[in-house]
C-alpha cells in the first residue's frame, strides 16, 4: 500500500513571522498545506502569501479559544454570543474550561455555530478555496462542536476534516513527553468517537495523525524517525514553522521552537528520508483528484 504524507502547518495568519515560515517551508521544504486562522492578526498577509503559492492547500483553522470573536462585540450586555464571548469581545483562552462549559450546557451552541460560520465566511470571502477543516487547540474534537463542524463542512463544500487518530506502533517512532503523549491519546479517543458521526456523510480524514505530541518541538531527528516508521495509508503531520522565536515567544508563551521546526522541514536529510522511504508528499487537493 502507498504511503501518503500530508505536512500541514497550523496557525497560518496568526503572525507575519509564522506566515513567512510556512511559506518558506512550502517553497523550500516539505509543507504541502496550511490551516488559516480567520481572526489572526496577520490574516491579510497570509492570504497574500497563499495567492503567491497556488500549490499550497489552505484550510480553516477554526477557533473558539483565541483572539477576537467574529460575531461578539466588546460590550457588557447583549452580544450576539454572550455565552461564548467575554465582555471584552475576546474568545475564552482555556479549551479545557470551554469544553467543560459545553458539557454542562452553559454555552449556547447556536452561538458557537454562528461564530464558526463567520470564520469560514471570512476565509471564503478572501478568495480562499477551503480544502480542509481543523482547529486551534483541537477544540473541534469536542463532540458537540464536531457536529457543527460537520454541518459547516457540507455547507462550504469541504470534504476533509482533521480527526487526529494516533498512528500505529508508536514505540517504533520517536518518544514524546508523557503529558503530550497523554494529550494525544485523549484526542485520539475523541477522534475515533467522532469518526462514527462521519459514516455515510461524505467526509474524509487522514487515517492517522502525528505531530500533536511534538507540538512546537519538531526537529530533524524527530521528523526523520517519523518518516522512517510511517505506516501505510494517509498520514497527516501537523507542524508549526516560523521565524523570530523571541518575538513569537513573547506573544505566545507556549514554549514552541518555530525556527527549529522551519529548519527541520527544509532539511535535506528530511527530503532524503522521504525519498528513501518511498513516501509520496501530497495534500488534500491531490487526494481529491
Amino acid at each position: 500500500m502507498t504511503k501518503l504524507l500530508i505536512v500541514n502547518a497550523d496557525d497560518f495568519g496568526l503572525e507575519k513571522e509564522i506566515n513567512d515560515g510556512i511559506a518558506k517551508a512550502h517553497r523550500e521544504g516539505v509543507a504541502t498545506s496550511a490551516s488559516l486562522i480567520a481572526n489572526g492578526g496577520a490574516f491579510d498577509h497570509a492570504v497574500a502569501l497563499a495567492r503567491e503559492s497556488p500549490k499550497l492547500d489552505v484550510g480553516a483553522h477554526l477557533t473558539l479559544t483565541r483572539g477576537p470573536s467574529r460575531v461578539g462585540s466588546p460590550v457588557l450586555t447583549s452580544t450576539e454570543a454572550h455565552s461564548l464571548v467575554r465582555n471584552t469581545g475576546l474568545l475564552p483562552q482555556s479549551p479545557t474550561a470551554l469544553a467543560a462549559r459545553i458539557a454542562f450546557g452553559t454555552v449556547d451552541m447556536r452561538q458557537v455555530e454562528k461564530e464558526l460560520r463567520a470564520q469560514m465566511e471570512k476565509i471564503r470571502s478572501a478568495g480562499i478555496r477551503i480544502t480542509h477543516i481543523d482547529s486551534h487547540q483541537h477544540i473541534h474534537m469536542v463532540p458537540a462542536v464536531f457536529r457543527i463542524v460537520m454541518g459547516l463542512a457540507h455547507e462550504f463544500g469541504v470534504t476533509w476534516v482533521r480527526l487526529p487518530v494516533m498512528w500505529p506502533s508508536p514505540h517504533r517512532g520517536p518518544a514524546a513527553p508523557p503529558l503530550q503523549r497523554l494529550k494525544s491519546k485523549l484526542l485520539s479517543g475523541l477522534a475515533i468517537w467522532n469518526s462514527r458521526l462521519t459514516a455515510g456523510q461524505g467526509l474524509r480524514s487522514a487515517q492517522y495523525h502525528v505531530g500533536i505530541e511534538f507540538s512546537g518541538r519538531l526537529c530533524e531527528d524527530t521528523i526523520e524517525r517519523i518518516i522512517t516508521n510511517l505506516p501505510d495509508g494517509i498520514v497527516e503531520l501537523s507542524c508549526h514553522p516560523g521565524s523570530d522565536n523571541a518575538h513569537l515567544g513573547g506573544n505566545h508563551p507556549w514554549g514552541y521552537m518555530w525556527e527549529q521546526e522551519l529548519a527541520a522541514l527544509c532539511s535535506p536529510r528530511v527530503l532524503e528520508a522521504i525519498e528513501k522511504s518511498n513516501i509520496k508528499l501530497t495534500n488534500y487537493s491531490g487526494l481529491n483528484s
